[in-house]
Parts: structure tokens; sequence; C-alpha cells
């Protein structure tokens, strides 16, 4: 008979933490107001109809009650409650790419945001994937729902800003 040998459990290897990345996520909050609705268009004449500015708005105030002298159209339009800017796309961060996406979306009577389509976005299937993913989690508020609202995102290295069209 052969003595079994003695099988000892291998030593707990420590394998060192990651260090977190600091990555700055601003959170940008602006009020949008909603497009009246109307049939939609093909994307080519809205681009064309609506161009895009092209100097970024970047604000780091929260929003504010539209003033009384507004118009009744901006009273009754969606206020957003939380609207987190999407995450930088490590790739894209890496690749040091910047873009802009042109969102469309309706807010529901809860606030939601239902319905996105992506108008356009430079460069393509680089940012939309964390538009998609911030979106369900914005909010607005309750009870004053709106139909096309558009709203430019602007992805540089620098940080993400968008605002409304």
């Amino acid at each position: 008979m052969k003595p079994e040998p003695i099988v000892e459990p291998p030593a707990p290897v420590q394998l060192p933490k990651p260090k977190p990345k600091p990555q700055p996520k601003p959170t940008v909050k602006k009020e949008v107001k909603p497009r009246p609705h109307k049939e939609p268009t093909p994307v080519k004449e809205a681009l064309t109809s609506a161009p895009l500015s092209e100097a970024p708005v970047k604000s780091t105030t929260p929003p504010t009650a539209a003033p009384a002298s507004s118009s009744a159209k901006a009273d009754t339009g969606p206020v957003a409650l939380n609207r987190q800017d999407p995450d930088y796309p490590d790739r894209a961060r890496a690749l040091g790419i910047e873009g802009r996406v042109q969102i469309q979306f309706d807010v529901n009577v809860d606030g939601q945001v239902e319905n996105l389509r992506i108008i356009s976005a430079t460069p393509p299937n680089m940012f939309e994937r964390g538009i998609r993913e911030a979106t369900r989690r914005w909010r607005y508020q309750s009870g004053r729902p709106g139909k096309n609202v558009t709203m430019t995102i602007i992805f540089e290295l620098s940080g993400i800003s968008s605002h409304g069209d």
C-alpha cells in the first residue's frame, strides 16, 4: 500500500486592486423646449432646415423656472428634473475621438423618455449606446409631456455638453 500524498491548498494570491481612473463627469442640465407636433420629415430635410450650432453650449447651472414673460408654449413643455450626461465611451476616449449626436424623443405624462430616435451621429456607432442608456434614467416633471423634443449632445475630450435645438 502506497502512502497518499498530502495535498495542500494553493496559497491565496492577492491581486493588486485596480486604481479607479478619475474621470470627470460634468452634469449639464438645461431646459428643453418641445417642438410643435408635426408630421415626421426625412432626416436629410431636418438637418438642412435646422442646422446644428457650431458652438457647443456648456453650462453647469441647474435649470430654472421660466420667467413669467415667457410664452405659454414654453411654460407647458417638459422640465428636466434629472438629466445626467451619458458616459464618454472608453474606446472613444482612448482613441481621442470627439463627436456629436442629435436625438429626438418624447416625454410621457409620468416624465419618462419614450420613443428615442437618433437623428444624426458623428462619427456613427460610437456614442449612441451610452446615450440610449443615459436617456433611460432621465426624468422630467410629471404632468408636462412633450413630443419631438430635439437635443444635441456634444462629446469633447474636455467634457460632455448638451443643448436643446
